[in-house]
């Protein structure tokens, strides 16, 4: 989690923010293979960090969908730092920080006595956190070979909405619940005036 977190800032650090001059040969020899100015090495580095990134959260999607570490993975900082993370631009087949809140909550819904179902608190936590990202996704159709996409999110994110709209159920920020109130509009109240 660390280093799907940190490793774009460590690799500017340490290498891309260094001075030609105090940048170590060796580095540079390694990303570029001994070809190329500071323009590749900069390109080179920032694809490196990326890929490292990408490798990180491809490592704990697999975790999550074996219901691994989800106390872990769940803490609100990662979760807040997974909604910008971008790792799978580089790599297409990477989950990056949005497919793998997808798979945290999507996932879990495929198994019938998964804990994701049994323990609500993990749901509603990334919820919390991540319902301002993941609303910008619910008119997605398809994501690779995944089809209807933003209405699988949609129905997740709306699963428990009655319980936030009646009171039963407080999120700890009212920015998302701001959000699943708009998308319930957009998505539920919206249809049922169409059929009208």
């Amino acid at each position: 989690m660390e280093i799907a977190s940190n490793c774009l800032e460590v690799v500017y650090k340490e290498f891309v923010g260094i001075k030609d001059r105090k940048r170590s040969k060796y580095h540079c020899d390694l990303l570029t293979r001994g070809l190329g100015g500071l323009e590749l090495q900069f390109r080179k580095a920032e694809e490196w960090a990326s890929q490292l990134q990408c490798c990180s959260l491809y490592l704990l999607n697999c975790f999550a969908c074996k219901d691994r570490s989800l106390n872990l993975i769940c803490k609100k900082e990662f979760l807040k730092n997974l909604c910008g993370m971008w790792g799978g631009l580089v790599n297409l087949t990477s989950p990056a920080g949005i497919g793998f809140l997808r798979t945290l909550f999507l996932q879990n819904r495929k198994r019938k006595c998964s804990k994701f179902e049994r323990n609500p608190d993990t749901r509603y936590k990334v919820i919390d956190i991540a319902a301002l990202s993941l609303v910008d996704l619910v008119e997605l159709r398809s994501l690779g070979e995944r089809k209807m996409v933003g209405e699988t999110i949609t129905q997740t994110l709306l699963r428990d909405y009655y319980k936030i709209k009646y009171g039963f159920l407080k999120l700890k920020s009212k920015k998302a619940e701001r959000a699943l109130e708009e998308l319930w509009e957009l998505k539920v109240e919206n249809r049922k005036r169409e059929k009208l």
